[in-house]
């Protein structure tokens, strides 16, 4: 059995026996550790209201479709085996050139509407609500006060088909060059005329609500380690539409970056949080600087696992700090907002006591200053509330 392998158990140190990622040119076997699908999505269409809706002052009537972006721009991890090693779970004999790994996304809200007699179940993600159409700010106004949009990204639990998914097949490995194949599949649904009103209701039985059934195929042709991570080539998309109409897809999934993300260093966790999907830099590690009177320095703290589908990434860092012995850890929580942006909260733990602070939003590669939220200064001899505290990505 032979280590350093990028997917499973058979890699050697070129990289062209590796079951999953063969590739020619590689000097290690990180040169082909796969970590997951990353996707980069382009600023999303703008979506309105339906026609019928009364919007109260205050309220916008249309915002960019946030949701495309929670859905679809982040890290999509393969299901690791085992634990911290990262590695590919074992493929049978002969399967090397003929796997599929397959990712489900599902909507909170569940709409139910009659078809033929029978219910329908529609999952979905309204493209903006109240609270994030003038993302990244909170709305000002109470979470219901405002309407949301009419357009939603779905999943079809119908006798069509399951949930929206991607999938990746693989490898077309003749021996020195490959091809994955990728596809993306998800709806659009519009409610008009009403929110829970039918658009067609004439007795040739159209009860559904509209929408649009995309599936998306990208590929990637490589020979080399270094080709392996280059961004997938968009090949063609195939529409289904409801008997009510069609309904344009938000996403612009078509002009979405696509590639491979690779393992940043050996040792290092793929993923600490797959919504941190910054292009050229890490996600499992930030750097803090502080400078002020008791501490001045830059430090680099290592984020730790989280169950997968939360959205926020966290960071922590226990090593004594000198001059500041009173302090037990750090700990930097960064949340994933819908808009595509982050925010940052520090905490700095004492014995009995804390220092909290937060970042504005902020965009990958930006360098945010914590503003205090609160601290007691009940430390003698570590008064860092007169400290500045600027957090920083690491480039990979």
């Amino acid at each position: 059995m032979k280590t350093n392998n990028p997917g499973c158990l058979c890699c050697g140190a070129d990289c062209t026996d590796a079951c999953y990622f063969p590739c020619t040119g590689g000097t290690e076997g990180l040169d082909c550790q796969v970590c997951g699908i990353d996707i980069q999505l382009p600023t999303p269409e703008t979506t309105g209201l339906d026609p019928l809706t009364i919007v109260p002052t205050g309220c916008d009537d249309e915002a960019p479709c946030w949701q495309c972006y929670e859905w679809f721009d982040r890290v999509f991890s393969f299901p690791y085996f085992g634990g911290a090693g990262d590695i590919l779970p074992p493929v049978g004999e002969g399967a090397c050139n003929d796997y599929q790994f397959t990712w489900e996304l599902s909507g909170p809200y569940q709409y139910i509407y009659p078809a033929n007699g029978s219910l329908k179940f529609i999952y979905i993600d309204p493209c903006w609500e109240s609270n994030n159409y003038n993302c990244p700010y909170e709305n000002t106004l109470g979470f219901w006060d405002c309407p949301g949009s009419n357009v939603a990204l779905s999943t079809r639990w119908t006798d069509r088909g399951g949930p929206a998914q991607l999938v990746l097949t693989g490898n077309e490995w003749d021996g020195s060059c490959g091809k994955l194949t990728l596809t993306i599949r998800y709806a659009v649904t519009e409610f008009v005329i009403g929110t829970t009103t039918p658009p067609i209701t004439e007795p040739e039985g159209c009860e559904e609500p509209k929408w649009s059934e995309f599936l998306y195929t990208f590929e990637l042709e490589y020979c080399t380690c270094e080709e392996l991570f280059n961004a997938f080539t968009f090949v063609s998309v195939s529409v289904t539409d409801s008997c009510a109409g069609s309904v344009a897809d938000p996403c612009k999934m078509d002009e979405a970056v696509i590639r491979l993300k690779k393992r940043p260093e050996e040792k290092a966790f793929c993923n600490i949080c797959n919504c941190m999907n910054c292009p050229d830099y890490r996600s499992d590690k930030i750097s803090l600087t502080i400078s002020g009177p008791v501490i001045n320095g830059t430090f680099i703290i290592d984020g730790f696992r989280l169950p997968t589908g939360l959205a926020d990434c966290f960071y922590i860092y226990r090593v004594p700090f000198e001059g500041c012995p009173e302090i037990r850890d750090l700990q930097i929580n960064l949340r994933c907002l819908p808009c595509d942006l982050f925010k940052a909260f520090l905490t700095i733990q004492f014995p009995y006591t804390y220092w909290s602070g937060a970042t504005e939003p902020f965009n990958c590669g930006d360098s945010p200053v914590f503003t205090k939220q609160s601290f007691n200064p009940a430390v003698p001899n570590c008064q860092i509330d007169n400290h500045t505290f600027t957090l920083s990505m690491i480039a990979q």
